[in-house]
């Protein structure tokens, strides 16, 4: 199990991001096998690991530490596909949104978790899933994401008089200065979320770009890939999806994994032994697959890792991690 994977329109983002601080992106995306033809095909998709690393090199490449943020204030609608055509051609702001997060898995997809849209009173809170703890791998992802969202929003949207506030999960970088010059309303840090809060009224504003006859073509073909990427997948895999995301601290139970997927323990039970597995047995898979590409693929500390995973201890997961697969966390990075 990879921890994830993202269209190659997120990596022309990042390209045209590198292009903006006046360096060339071909050099360096020739260098993680990404040939400009390659970004020609939407759906042609790089591993979440991949982009992390492109983007802590570009990050290197440019000097700039902001990087995410510039990515997020030139990102295209277009990034998202489908869902960003979608989002173009709604009724006013609500349905835009709506539509970049409900149909987020046709660009991108995380085992970790998935962007989610909840109402509290009169503000709109569009949350980004935790990808922490937070380093140059991946701090920018959240920055660009969420910035990306709300100069979507005021673009639709003219004036730009969304009332918004934005919050992320990591304290304050060295640079939190240009965060209020990018995102033009207040920042905060060391927050429980990442998220973009905007006052449901500002959000009933008409998208200037609507479009009735298009909005409604285009969300039935959205409504369909999206069923089938659920229904395609089999019980052992969304069950595995589910434990991939609650194994963040905590231990996810059957009767927990059951509930989200609307079956009874004995229901889940039964399709997972018609499939030849059981939960535990994915649930030690799963952590074992996260396990190696936390290792292989990040530079997390083993503690860190423990803790994401759901260990009592980082001496219990290094334990574990040598009953799974006979070498040390250590040893096994040395080798990458």
């Amino acid at each position: 199990m990879k921890l994830g994977n993202v269209s190659v329109t997120y990596i022309e983002t990042l390209a045209n991001a590198i292009r903006r601080c006046g360096k060339r992106p071909e050099p360096l995306l020739n260098e993680f096998g990404l040939a400009l033809p390659t970004l020609n095909d939407e759906q042609q998709q790089v591993s979440i690991a991949k982009f992390m690393h492109l983007g802590a090199a570009a990050i290197t490449l440019t000097q700039e530490p902001y990087l995410g943020l510039i990515m997020g204030q030139y990102a295209p609608i277009q990034q998202w596909g489908l869902a960003g055509l979608l989002a173009m051609s709604a009724p006013n702001l609500k349905m835009a949104i709506t539509a970049l997060i409900d149909y987020e898995c046709l660009t991108s997809e995380s085992v970790r978790g998935e962007s989610f849209i909840e109402y509290s009173g009169d503000s709109c809170h569009i949350n980004f899933y935790s990808i922490s703890p937070y380093t140059v791998y991946n701090q920018f992802i959240a920055e660009s994401v969420l910035l990306s969202w709300l100069k979507t929003l005021r673009w639709l949207a003219k004036p730009e008089n969304l009332l918004a506030e934005v919050f992320f999960e990591f304290p304050a970088p060295a640079y939190a200065n240009q965060f209020k010059q990018f995102f033009k309303c207040p920042v905060y840090f060391s927050q429980p979320f990442n998220k973009l809060v905007i006052s449901v009224s500002s959000l009933t504003q008409s998208n200037r770009f609507r479009h009735h006859v298009m909005y409604n073509s285009l969300l039935a073909v959205c409504e369909q890939k999206k069923k089938q990427l659920t229904f395609s997948a089999r019980w052992q895999e969304r069950v595995a999806r589910i434990l991939s995301r609650e194994l963040h601290g905590g231990q996810p139970t059957l009767e927990f994994t059951a509930s989200q997927l609307g079956l009874s323990q004995w229901t889940l039970r039964r399709k997972l032994n018609e499939e030849n597995t059981s939960f535990q047995k994915l649930l030690n898979q799963t952590r074992l697959d996260l396990a190696l590409n936390y290792v292989k693929e990040t530079p997390l500390s083993f503690s860190e890792i423990a803790y994401l995973l759901g260990f009592s201890s980082p001496e219990a997961f290094q334990r574990a991690f040598k009953r799974w697969t006979k070498q040390t966390p250590g040893q096994v990075r040395q080798k990458e």
